[in-house]
């Protein structure tokens, strides 16, 4: 792998523990765009501790959860068993021997390094989509998070300063327990994911502000989710092994 986990152990404790409700919004969505007789077999990258993972698997969907963090995936394995989970880092996704009707992307959880790094989890993504397979990632509006930027917001067990910085979202998060958090990742407008999507050969169907297609993208809807298919796979390596793990 190529890199350690972003989230720390102190994260995990202070801000996994999310509603149910927020979770329950995103399973319904994926349910809906990728009905479950077309597309059974899902991975969601960066699954965390399955809070997502777990749901869509409890309705019948073969799920596997991928994420860098053993840590976050000894939890998931307690907490929704349902998944089978890899710990791998992200931009390795070409290796897996598995192909998959629909892949997941929520909350941002993708350009942890480079935006060239992002490439490779892209690429990788669009090589292990069936062909018509469907791709969910879900962003911060950067703009949203611009005008969000440079303030100090208290949460339950920790202080979260955040700010925007060429292309970047800086999270400085100080916990009660006096440790520190220093999480940054690349953001994205609309137009430049899709044209990042675009070069591995990913083609952007519709851009829906919290899961909603009525609206376009804006500023004032923090989260946007590009709904996106791979109809060719001219970037992608031959596959021949297609059967899901059991």
């Amino acid at each position: 792998m190529h890199s350690k986990p972003v989230y720390s152990s102190a994260w995990f404790d202070t801000f996994a523990p999310r509603p149910e409700s927020v979770a329950s919004i995103d399973v319904a969505a994926i349910s809906r765009l990728c009905p479950r007789p077309e597309y059974p077999r899902l991975l969601e990258i960066a699954c965390g501790s399955g809070r997502v993972a777990g749901p869509l698997a409890s309705i019948g969907y073969d799920v596997i959860g991928l994420d860098i963090s053993s840590e976050a995936l000894r939890l998931a394995q307690a907490q929704a068993p349902g998944p089978k989970y890899v710990a791998m880092d992200q931009r390795d996704i070409a290796q897996m021997p598995w192909i998959f009707d629909g892949v997941i992307v929520l909350w941002n959880s993708i350009g942890f390094g480079t935006r060239a790094n992002d490439q490779e989890t892209l690429r990788g993504v669009a090589q292990v989509l069936r062909p018509d397979g469907k791709f969910l990632i879900d962003l911060y509006h950067p703009e949203w998070l611009a005008e969000q930027s440079d303030t100090a917001v208290r949460s339950p067990g920790a202080t979260v300063r955040r700010w925007i910085e060429h292309g970047r979202c800086f999270h400085v998060i100080t916990y009660d327990n006096g440790t520190v958090d220093d999480i940054r990742f690349n953001v994205y407008l609309p137009d430049d994911i899709s044209a990042a999507l675009e070069r591995v050969g990913i083609e952007v169907r519709s851009r829906m502000p919290w899961w909603t297609a009525e609206r376009a993208p804006s500023r004032a809807c923090a989260r946007y989710q590009p709904e996106c298919r791979v109809a060719g796979r001219p970037h992608c390596v031959s596959r021949t092994a297609t059967v899901f793990p059991a």
